[in-house]
């Protein structure tokens, strides 16, 4: 499974995953508590939003801590840089 992140100044977010057959974009805001970053995503016309992704911040990484299982599926996601 592929997992990418981007994170704007502007406090855009995008993560796209690919589990092998397709992938899925979805876009929102971040917030930055200091020691994670929270995603909080967009409904979309096609899609209702997910529920917000946590990342703890580890070594300039990206760890997923929380996240929609039914958006995201219940393995865990990879380490994002």
């Amino acid at each position: 499974m592929l997992f990418r992140s981007s994170l704007g100044q502007d406090g855009s977010a995008t993560v796209t995953q690919d589990p092998g057959n397709g992938s899925t974009t979805y876009f929102g805001k971040w917030a930055d508590n200091g020691n994670q970053i929270k995603v909080t995503f967009a409904a979309t016309a096609e899609q209702p939003a997910p529920a917000p992704m946590v990342f703890a911040v580890e070594h300039n990484k990206l760890q997923p801590v929380t996240w929609d299982h039914a958006a995201w599926g219940d393995g865990h996601p990879p380490t994002m840089t």
